[in-house]
């Protein structure tokens, strides 16, 4: 008897495929579908919020392949339209990994790296991104620039968040080599 495959879920699960050659051989866990970043090492997370290096391919490879594109090598070759639209996919993604990083120290809470896996993170950006507001997580009461946070989050909410990434990637880099 032959097995009913959905179109949408064949195509999918075929051009995550096409994203994972690079992944495969820099990291030594399995990267699925339904893979979210909470499920992701700290090793892992830290080496993708780097951004340096090979991490930066690592993230352009996946969603190079995802969307159809080739590898990352070929980025130079995209007509603007869709370079401009892996771009934007890329610093969103990088967005989410750096916010899991924060939340794993405790320190922020509300995004959608949270709720949603990796491939839909960069199969359905558009949508997802569009659907959370604000566009950066919220501090949680027990970290000490909270107060500061709810005072002037209206108008700098994103800027207190963000000058906290570097902090936060020395502290899961230290967590990491401990």
């Amino acid at each position: 008897m032959s097995k009913v495959v959905e179109l949408k879920e064949y195509t999918l699960d075929r051009a995550f495929r096409r994203g994972l050659p690079r992944w495969q051989t820099h990291f030594k866990e399995d990267l699925k579908r339904q893979t979210r970043l909470i499920d992701l090492s700290d090793q892992t997370l830290l080496t993708l919020a780097n951004l340096q290096g090979s991490s930066s391919f690592i993230l352009q490879d996946l969603i190079m392949g995802f969307h159809g594109y080739g590898t990352g090598v070929k980025f130079q070759y995209l007509d603007a339209k869709s370079k401009m639209e892996v771009l934007d996919i890329y610093f969103y993604i990088a967005d989410q990994i750096r916010w899991e990083c924060m939340r794993r120290l405790g320190w922020v809470e509300g995004f959608a790296g949270e709720e949603y896996s990796v491939a839909e993170l960069i199969f359905n950006y558009k949508d997802i991104k569009s659907t959370f507001s604000p566009r950066y997580p919220q501090l949680t009461e027990s970290h000490p620039n909270y107060e500061e946070f709810i005072k002037n989050r209206q108008f700098e909410g994103e800027a207190i968040v963000r000058r906290l990434i570097p902090v936060a990637l020395a502290f899961l880099e230290k967590k990491v080599r401990e």
